[in-house]
């Protein structure tokens, strides 16, 4: 008997929820509510759509800016590739194949079978303590 009373308690609930939500008075707030996620959704799409384009717009402002940088920066590259060898110091790094390139993976070992566990012993029982 017990078991059934959480049950019908909930079914009570339910159609005590159901009835209220198909009330006037609830279809109203709801409305209400959606045209206030509505308006907030609709400012956030417009809030980042300006700052979308204001960030491209600095984007543009600002590479003008670097291309007297990367003039200069390849000046002084030149300048360095016509100094003789000898003065110019050893590359520190190693020079790396390309990421996706067949000679650089390396293949897995095979994955051993798995191990299968041993049954479990039954648990004692009060009369065999």
């Amino acid at each position: 008997m017990m078991p059934l009373l959480p049950f019908v308690a909930g079914l009570v609930a339910g159609a005590a929820a159901v009835s209220a939500l198909r009330g006037a008075r609830a279809r109203g707030v709801m409305d209400d509510t959606g045209a206030r996620l509505r308006n907030a959704v609709s400012e956030a799409e417009s809030g980042v759509r300006a700052a979308a384009q204001s960030g491209l717009a600095m984007l543009r402002r600002v590479a003008p800016q670097a291309e007297p940088a990367v003039a200069e920066a390849s000046e002084a590259s030149e300048a360095t590739a016509a100094a003789p060898a000898a003065t110019q110091p050893a590359a520190a790094k190693k020079a790396t194949r390309p990421r996706g390139s067949a000679t650089s993976r390396v293949e897995a070992p095979a994955a051993k079978p798995k191990a299968t566990r041993a049954p479990r012993k039954p648990k004692a029982t009060e009369a065999e303590t």
